[in-house]
């Protein structure tokens, strides 16, 4: 999984370097915060070569957090 907002797609989706990348593990990405926009999600997924179920989910007002053990180091 990839979480993201829409400024941060649009940036790797417009760095050459980034679409020389292996994608093949990508399974999901979220946009959070607001929608990512349109022509960002269409240019994100031809780059990441996103098939059926793999798309970006715009996610709003949902707060995700984690958090690793103190005592693990």
């Amino acid at each position: 999984m990839f979480p993201a907002v829409n400024t941060l797609f649009n940036a790797l989706a417009n760095e050459p370097d980034f679409a020389r990348l292996d994608f093949s593990e990508l399974v999901i990405s979220n946009g959070g915060g607001m929608a990512v926009q349109q022509a960002t999600a269409e240019k994100w997924l031809k780059i990441t070569g996103a098939r059926s179920g793999r798309r970006l989910w715009p996610v709003r007002d949902i707060a995700i957090a984690t958090i690793n053990r103190a005592d693990l180091t």
